[in-house]
């Protein structure tokens, strides 16, 4: 019979954690990357307009649209001002500007506003010279903090679990290597035969 040192569970443990937390964390940044690709496709899908030029801009569906430039990141974006006029009423208000910077490939965001289905916008960038590409897509800015929590949470997934891996692992080996092998106790021989 195969005596079983101390350790062997803490090691097994480790190995399990090793293996969860590397699918799980696998799992999520693909998602990401995926998250990441269609993201970037749906700006490119965006409508376009080069300055000075602007955009007449009607939405398909209610609900907050971006503003992108498209560049190499040297153009500074504070001075930047998108104007969106609705073109029925004849308003025109200045979009708001993010919280934070966003960058996917060469796309930089620069502004946000809410739009009506139907209603017709007209869309210009002040600020900044000729020649730039700007684009409106039909994104929310909430959608970068889903592919960024999913990034974020893979390395957070296979980071717990390797230090718990760590360690059990630690442990594990502690035990593995400081016990004796255990002898099998001898099976008593049984009553004597008459």
């Amino acid at each position: 019979m195969a005596t079983q040192k101390k350790g062997c569970g803490f090691l097994i443990t480790a190995l399990v954690l090793l293996l969860l937390g590397g699918g799980i964390a696998a799992y999520l940044g693909m998602s990401a990357v995926s998250s990441g690709k269609d993201f970037v496709e749906d700006i490119e899908k965006g409508e376009v307009f080069v300055t000075p030029g602007t955009l007449n801009y009607t939405p398909e569906e209610d609900g907050e649209v971006t503003v992108w430039i498209t560049g190499d990141g040297s153009t500074d974006l504070n001075p930047i001002v998108i104007e969106v006029t609705d073109v029925a009423a004849g308003t025109t208000t200045n979009a708001d500007k993010p919280g934070g910077s966003s960058t996917m490939g060469n796309q930089h965001l620069v502004a946000k506003f809410s739009v009506k289905k139907g209603q017709t916008y007209q869309v210009k960038a002040t600020g900044v010279g000729d020649g730039y590409t700007f684009r409106v897509s039909n994104l929310s800015s909430s959608v970068v903090l889903s592919m960024i929590g999913k990034g974020v949470g893979a390395f957070g997934v296979f980071g717990v679990c390797g230090f718990l891996a760590l360690i059990f692992g630690i442990i594990g080996l502690v035990k593995f290597l400081g016990s004796k092998n255990k002898q099998p106790v001898a099976a008593s021989p049984g009553p004597p035969a008459v």
